[in-house]
């Protein structure tokens, strides 16, 4: 009776697993059946939708690179896009292509604007019947072209247009901008000390479109602005901390530094310097000649540094300066000046000098160089730029050649 049973109930297991088999099957076949008709489908769907994409007129932008030249910007680097933007139904004849095209522009100088050339050339289009809009933006301006899809009469957003101007902030991007700077044969930084008074190197150099580490002197008249204008410009700024010098005569200003000095009171002097200039996130010496070569004032320095977690750049005003040896000790970041720019408040034999560092920077693979906010050292920068951008050399702030 027991063994009936048993023989029973494995017969309606072997019943139950055949069914399962053939369930399997089944919907196996049907899976695959389903999986047919759906890329058949696709397939079908993907032909209807490439046969209605429609492509709008575009607007013949490249007739305008002499116009802007003229006006003063060079054109160094364009690049265009095109993507298919779908209509609101599955199968929508409404289809089309958009455009998107960038350019970014060179000024000759400081005080070109870009707002009067672009009005021309959108006086142009809407003479030639575009509907266009044109909005600013932080590094330049963008007009959008409205169109006609054909054959179906609805007008779309069938083109932008980005232009903007090179800047520090977009530099990293478009920094090469020359085949040349492909292999980018070294690495510069070009810092300025001596900010804090009104001059009119100002405005020149912080319109100045590579990067600049703007060294700024503490509690001066404009220090705390000019600290900001560099900074929201897209430049690194750093305290420009006025330090005792060899020749004890000369006058440090506000906020200097002894080596005679208590100890608290200089760290006290140091952390207000840092504070007034909440920017900053290093700092170089202002002379300093003594105290680069005393390693207890240097220790206390670099120690305040520390603490803030900030770094510190020798100017190298002494060629018995030990400051990298105690930075080093303490850990913490440091850079060294490899060359004076203005000496010589000379133009063109600043040019020279900026030419030496570029030599500098291809034969180590990077150097740092200081020059003054005067006049004559913003033009020559600005008047070499074409000339800095072919150099195969990489702008940058010193924070990217700490070591």
């Amino acid at each position: 009776m027991l063994q009936l049973k048993f023989r029973g109930i494995s017969l309606w297991i072997l019943l139950l697993l055949a069914i399962l088999v053939l369930s399997i099957f089944a919907g196996t076949i049907f899976s695959l059946v389903k999986m047919s008709k759906m890329v058949s489908n696709a397939q079908r769907m993907e032909q209807v939708v490439v046969e209605t994409i429609k492509r709008p007129p575009t607007p013949d932008l490249h007739q305008f690179s002499q116009l802007l030249n003229r006006s003063g910007f060079d054109v160094l680097k364009k690049e265009h896009h095109h993507e298919i933007k779908l209509g609101e139904m599955e199968l929508s004849r409404e289809n089309w292509i958009q455009g998107h095209e960038s350019w970014v522009l060179l000024p000759d100088s400081y005080d070109k604007t870009l707002m009067s050339v672009l009005l021309r050339i959108c006086e142009y289009f809407v003479d030639s019947g575009w509907t266009i809009q044109i909005e600013g933006s932080s590094q330049g301006y963008t007009i959008g072209f409205w169109g006609l899809i054909p054959e179906t009469g609805h007008r779309v957003l069938t083109y932008f247009w980005e232009i903007e101007l090179l800047n520090p902030k977009n530099y990293p991007l478009y920094g090469q901008v020359s085949p040349v700077i492909a292999g980018h044969e070294g690495k510069m930084a070009i810092i300025i000390d001596d900010w804090g008074y009104a001059t009119s190197a100002i405005d020149p150099l912080i319109a100045f479109p590579l990067p600049l580490t703007i060294a700024v002197l503490p509690h001066l008249p404009v220090s705390r602005e000019v600290s900001e204008l560099a900074y929201n410009a897209g430049h690194a700024v750093i305290l420009h901390q006025p330090m005792e010098a060899l020749d004890g005569s000369l006058d440090l200003g506000p906020g200097g530094i002894k080596v005679d000095m208590d100890k608290r009171e200089a760290i006290k002097v140091i952390r207000d310097n840092l504070a007034s200039l909440p920017v900053v996130s290093g700092m170089n010496n202002h002379m300093g000649s003594r105290v680069t070569e005393d390693p207890a004032t240097m220790a206390l320095v670099l120690e305040v540094l520390k603490e803030q977690g900030m770094f510190f750049v020798d100017s190298h005003t002494s060629p018995k300066s030990i400051a990298p040896a105690v930075a080093k000790q303490l850990q913490i970041p440091y850079s060294i000046n490899n060359l004076f720019l203005d000496n010589e408040n000379d133009v063109e034999k600043i040019k020279e000098q900026v030419r030496k560092g570029i030599e500098l920077a291809k034969r180590q693979g990077q150097t740092v160089v200081i020059g003054h906010v005067r006049p004559d050292t913003a033009t020559a920068l600005w008047q070499m730029l074409p000339e800095l951008i072919d150099s195969g050399i990489e702008f940058v702030p010193i924070t990217h050649l700490l070591q």
